[in-house]
């Protein structure tokens, strides 16, 4: 029970971010697992995927030249 506890409680969410011809882009992000999740995770032998994970290198601004 606790194992479920401490995976469901990993955060994620979703951006939308409209563009000029009416299409939507969708991005989801994961934030950051705790330290137990991270170890819980690692335990299972599971990994979060990173193309899900906050970059800040893909952020808007890095996209200015």
């Amino acid at each position: 029970m606790k194992a479920l506890a401490l995976l469901s409680a990993v955060q994620g969410t979703d951006i939308v971010l409209p563009t000029t011809d009416g299409r939507e882009i969708r991005l989801r992000r994961i934030a950051e697992p705790t330290a137990e999740q991270k170890s819980l995770l690692h335990q299972l032998g599971l990994s979060l995927s990173e193309g899900l994970a906050f970059c800040p290198k893909c952020s808007a601004d890095s996209a200015i030249p």
